[in-house]
């Protein structure tokens, strides 16, 4: 089966083979791999989700815990699966960060707890999440990561020569006339393969934020407000030194809005 971001669904992609194969090692049986998994994500998950719950919410934050054992134990056994799922470590395929993607799975958990009548029915969502809904999203700093993410990986898949056009739209000013002079061929070339770019960079982006944190719910627009609002933390400069080239995609995201 192949899904649209041009790859086989179950492919991982390069930067996520390291928590792939940790995360089959410890499915395979060693007790060492199934250690160092316990140890790296358990606590992770826990503030994770205890953070999403409101302030003297005992009971989420209770439930909070709870899932996230859960998750856990269920990573290497079924037994909150009982209709024969497979174990849920092997439905991580190394497509995103394990850490971002047992997030994704518990949050979910959690907030279809919320929803049930155990809870009350009523989803008790924290500021930073009730900001998704509004018309330019908080600086939230796991959402600013898994769209630094997702963007990268929607550049990553742009023919060079198109990413090459949009830069030079977009960020460098330069009319398409002027480009297709220089190119040898017709300016609705040009404005076909900018606009085709442009419409593959907005696709792969948000379907990627979904297969890394299926909790997230951004349009396109969300993404160019992040982008217009948070372009250090996006380029990594706040997290790890950032890069231009890295920061020439975020100006890109945020300004290639006409297509």
């Amino acid at each position: 089966m192949r899904g649209a971001l041009g790859n086989s669904v179950h492919t991982p992609t390069v930067h996520h083979l390291s928590d792939l194969t940790l995360a089959r090692e410890a499915l395979s049986g060693d007790e060492l791999a199934a250690g160092v998994f316990v140890r790296r994500f358990w606590p992770d998950l826990e503030r994770h989700l205890v953070k999403r719950c409101r302030r003297g919410d005992g009971r989420s934050i209770e439930k909070a815990k709870e899932i996230s054992a859960d998750v856990i134990s269920d990573c290497f056994g079924a037994k909150n699966r009982p209709r024969g799922e497979a174990v849920l470590l092997k439905l991580y395929h190394g497509q995103g960060p394990l850490n971002v993607w047992l997030r994704g799975v518990a949050y979910a958990r959690l907030k279809s707890w919320w929803a049930s009548r155990e809870f009350g029915g009523a989803v008790p969502l924290p500021e930073a999440e009730v900001g998704l809904e509004r018309q330019h999203p908080p600086a939230d700093a796991e959402v600013v990561k898994i769209l630094r993410i997702a963007l990268e990986n929607a550049f990553r898949q742009i023919e060079p020569y198109k990413l090459l056009f949009l830069r030079l739209v977009y960020l460098h000013e330069v009319r398409r006339d002027q480009i297709a002079r220089s190119w040898s061929c017709h300016p609705a070339k040009i404005t076909r393969d900018t606009r085709a770019a442009i419409q593959k960079i907005r696709r792969l982006t948000l379907q990627y934020v979904k297969i890394l944190d299926p909790a997230i719910e951004l349009r396109w627009e969300d993404c160019q407000a992040i982008c217009d609002q948070h372009q250090a933390m996006l380029s990594g400069a706040k997290l790890d030194g950032g890069a231009p080239e890295r920061l020439d995609s975020i100006r890109l995201a945020a300004h290639s809005q006409h297509s």
